[in-house]
């Protein structure tokens, strides 16, 4: 229970820690631009996001292409701030509950 309450801090404050970069970079440029969870992914490691793609297609068997496409490629698009604080919320919100 404390290490789930832990991991949820965390995503919760990496999120935070996504939108205030986004906000400075939005503050020294011009229009706001949210950086997405792919695209901070493939300037990580893009070699692993470009594996990731063909391994979900070739090694989930029957909706493995239909997952990918339409799914994780929109979680991909969205931006990162709320793709690394929503589940961290939840996380938060569940482990409260259950007290």
């Amino acid at each position: 229970m404390g290490m789930c309450k832990l991991t949820g801090r965390i995503l919760v404050a990496v999120g935070i820690g996504f939108f205030i970069r986004d906000i400075i970079i939005w503050a020294g440029s011009g229009p706001l631009i949210l950086s997405s969870a792919g695209e901070i992914w493939y300037s990580v490691h893009k070699e692993s996001l470009l594996l990731a793609e063909a391994a979900v297609a070739r090694y989930i068997p029957i909706i493995g292409p239909e997952l990918w496409h339409p799914v994780i490629s929109s979680i991909l698009t969205a931006p990162i701030f709320l793709v690394v604080l929503l589940p961290g919320l939840l996380i938060i919100s569940i482990i409260y509950k259950l007290k």
